[in-house]
Parts: structure tokens; sequence; C-alpha cells
């Protein structure tokens, strides 16, 4: 008795199995092509740095490196290398929306920080530069949110303080109560 399946039989069902994979394949193949070659989210890619007053010591801009890249499914993926003051590092991606913002959800390697950073998207001109909003915990644990610069060129510390303006940090305090009934409880 001869094998199951010989050579021959075994060519058909491969390319079979091929051709079945067909319908799936060229609608991801035809959306990569088209996101590929419409340039939108093309300006979006690259080498970037991340402008921001510091946590640690408050009085200084913090630099940080961000890359994003586009993966196979169209999604803008970020990563910020091991930040050489803090030793973190984050991975995340970036969202375009049709409001004229951007979303950079980023969420901590190894340690599951979550940050997210707001941005505005320049809609008719090249993505050299940018402002937004970083929000984050403190050193404390304490929510906080901050201006912020992306940007694809180096900037030097004058321009960064002249973008930045003045330290201003929202922080959000803790509440000593956690339910409208402890609050009442105070008022009384």
């Amino acid at each position: 008795m001869g094998p199951l399946l010989d050579v021959h039989d075994f060519v058909n069902l491969l390319v079979g199995f091929l051709l079945g994979l067909l319908p799936l394949i060229i609608p991801i193949v035809m959306r990569q092509l088209r996101v590929r070659r419409s340039g939108i989210r093309a300006k979006y890619l690259g080498n970037f740095r991340l402008y921001h007053w510091g946590g640690v010591v408050p009085t200084a801009v913090r630099a940080k490196k961000l890359t994003i890249s586009m993966a196979w499914s169209g999604r803008l993926h970020a990563v910020m290398p091991i930040d050489p003051i803090t030793n973190l590092s984050y991975r995340g991606e970036l969202v375009v929306s049709s409001s004229g913002l951007l979303y950079l959800d980023m969420v901590g390697v190894g340690h599951g920080e979550h940050i997210m950073i707001v941005l505005n998207a320049p809609i008719h001109s090249s993505f050299d530069l940018t402002t937004g909003v970083f929000s984050a915990i403190d050193m404390m644990g304490t929510p906080s949110a901050f201006r912020t610069i992306l940007s694809h060129v180096e900037l030097t510390d004058e321009q960064v303080y002249t973008i930045l303006g003045f330290r201003q940090v929202l922080k959000a305090a803790r509440l000593p109560t956690s339910t409208a009934t402890d609050l009442e409880k105070q008022d009384s």
C-alpha cells in the first residue's frame, strides 16, 4: 500500500488551499497599497522628539525619543525607548481622528504605567512640529497633565521654552472621601 497522498495530490491540495485564501488576502493587500499610497498617514511616520516639563526635576524640560511606524494592519505603532533618567520605556498607538486631534496612547513596557498624549493634528501642513497635552501620573502617583511638543527636528532649549511657556502642571488631588454619600455626611 502506497502513501496516502502522492506528490501530485499534495501540490494540488496546496494550490487549492492558497487559492482559497485569496479572498482574504486581496483586501488586506489592497488596503495596504491604498494607505501607503495616500500619504495621509505618511507624515506621521518616523523619528520624533517629545518635549515636556520634567516630573523628577520640575524646572527641567525633558526630551524623549519617539518612533512611529505603520503596521501591516494600517495602525500607527509608537515606541518610546528606555529613558536614561527614569529607565522606563513605552509602546502604544497613534490614532488619527477626523476632529483635528491625534491621540498617542502609550503603556509602559514591564511596568504598566499608562500615558495619554493628545496632540493638535496639522491638517494642511507637514507634520514637523505640533503641541498638545501630556497626561500621566507623577512620581507621587497623582494624575497630572502638562503641555508637550512633538517635533521631527531637534529643538534648542530656547525654542522649547518659548513654545511651552511657563511651567504649569494641572494635578488632580485625591479626595478624602470616595463616595457621594461620604461627601453628604461631611456637609451635615
